[in-house]
């Protein structure tokens, strides 16, 4: 079925626009554009299933440091981002903050808006070693919102989770962002326990 707009336009794929309709509260909740969300969504999908392939559990902090190396990946070998997420560096390392406070809304079941909770690619659990990410099997995945070097990035991202496999030694490899280090020591130096970050010294660095 084709869909026409003005000046001729045609989308032959009206998921297009429904997946972009239903990733607006994922969006507003994440403080990022339409398309971001759309990305973070479905690379959370991705690395799930492809953690599930490997027989690899993923916990809360497999994911969030998965999206920070992402970031420093980009920031180092691409020179660029993979989203404008909003970061938190923390004595673990940096960590998408937002996302964070996601993750525990739905292990918690805080979350009301069922829409927004089917719209999610991801469900969590509480286990006795942690909080589990876990797939939600009726997400409809898509990689067309993702380009080649976002996906070249997931994958030595996951090659890195499943060769490091603990939080800790995952946490050391994310201490390796110059950007870390300048607002971590910020935080300290102002008696903080966070403060918020980016990755631009990283990028910075890489331009050098």
């Amino acid at each position: 079925m084709y869909y026409y707009f003005e000046k001729g336009d045609v989308v032959k794929d009206l998921n297009k626009i429904l997946i972009s309709s239903e990733n607006k509260l994922l969006s507003e909740y994440l403080e990022v554009s339409l398309l971001d969300s759309i990305k973070i969504n479905q690379a959370i999908f991705w690395l799930l299933d492809e953690s599930e392939k490997n027989n690899f559990r993923i916990y809360k902090t497999h994911l969030l440091k998965f999206f920070s190396i992402l970031e420093l990946i980009f920031a180092q070998e691409y020179r660029n981002s993979f989203t404008k997420q909003q970061y938190v560096a923390l004595e673990n390392g940096p960590i998408p903050g937002k996302l964070k406070e996601l993750i525990e809304e739905v292990q918690l079941n805080q979350l009301t808006n069922i829409e927004f909770i089917d719209s999610l690619a991801f469900k969590a659990r509480k286990l006795e070693k942690g909080t589990e990410v876990i797939k939600n099997e009726e997400f409809v995945q898509s990689l067309e919102f993702l380009s080649e070097k976002d996906l070249e990035a997931m994958n030595k991202a996951l090659k890195l989770i499943l060769e490091l496999k603990t939080v800790e030694k995952l946490s050391e490899f994310t201490h390796k962002s110059k950007s870390y280090y300048h607002y971590y020591g910020l935080a300290k130096k102002e008696g903080k326990n966070s403060y918020p970050m980016d990755f631009s010294i990283d990028l910075s660095k890489a331009r050098e």
